[in-house]
């Protein structure tokens, strides 16, 4: 299993799904299928009879999965819900830089001052696309009432959490399993699989929220019209016409140059109010 993962290449969400379906999703349900034989009620913890992870394709074709459980009666409800996002268009180093406690919308959205020089512009890119994309994961999670949910490149882990009691705030931690297992102690508490094993117990003490809940809190929120997908887009065309621009100003104080090789789609300057 090890060595077929290990060939694994994420190019696109759909290979990235498959990966995080066999080495987190299914290893964390049949964790799940064993916690009842150690007598959870001893520790006040709900666990269900039955855990499932189910991906689906929706309207606007990004790939989600959601865990869902059966209780006692055979009802299905929601637990949280899952955003994939390949590494190539959301970098870890992007969700570093870009998430932090803000008030997304008149720190990114509004912003009245656009930087161009570096550090500054990277810094903001790597702003508006981790804001676009645990927005668009926010959505999702207030659509369908969920108190949790989480954004992963494979590589970084942002797991979101929404208070209820007041829903327009956002609530983040960004983990990074692959670095902290090899400086924690003890890794058992700090690889992928336990981090989302723990994030899923969590999730299921939480139930969904009522459809009036659902209305008022959306009523509640400030609305951005935003793909993430269009904003990767802009920032590569920005990007582009700005190297363009300097290509042009380098020829002309040094005469004629070699052309240059057709460019590969990239993250642009790609780098070496949410709350945590």
């Amino acid at each position: 299993m090890g060595n077929r993962i290990d060939a694994c290449r994420v190019r696109d969400e759909a290979s990235l799904v498959s990966v995080q379906q066999n080495t987190i999703e299914v290893p964390v349900r049949i964790i799940m299928s064993k916690i009842s034989d150690f007598d959870p009620q001893r520790y006040s913890l709900a666990v269900p009879e039955e855990v499932e992870f189910r991906t689906t394709a929706s309207k606007d074709e990004n790939l989600r999965t959601i865990c869902a459980f059966r209780n006692s009666a055979h009802q299905e409800h929601i637990a949280f819900i899952i955003e994939y996002k390949a590494i190539h268009k959301l970098h870890t180093a992007h969700f570093e830089q870009g998430l932090r406690q803000m008030n997304i919308l008149e720190e990114v959205v509004n912003k009245m001052t656009l930087p161009t020089a570096e550090p500054e512009r990277v810094k903001h890119y790597a702003e508006l696309l981790s804001a676009a994309a645990v927005t668009q994961t926010y959505h999702y999670m207030l659509e369908a009432a969920l108190e949790y949910g989480y954004l992963t490149n494979g590589d970084a882990i942002v797991f979101l959490n929404i208070d209820w009691t007041d829903p327009t705030v956002l609530r983040y931690h960004l983990a990074r399993p692959a670095c902290e297992v090899l400086v924690d102690q003890d890794a058992t508490w700090s690889n992928a699989v336990c981090q989302v094993l723990a994030f899923t117990i969590m999730a299921l003490q939480s139930s969904q929220h009522s459809n009036d809940d659902r209305v008022a809190a959306a009523n509640k929120c400030n609305k951005w019209l935003v793909d993430f997908g269009h904003v990767l887009d802009q920032i590569l065309k920005e990007e582009e016409e700005r190297e363009e621009k300097e290509r042009e100003e380098k020829a002309a104080h040094s005469g004629p140059t070699t052309l240059a090789g057709k460019k590969h789609r990239r993250v642009p300057s790609s780098p070496a109010s949410v709350t945590s």
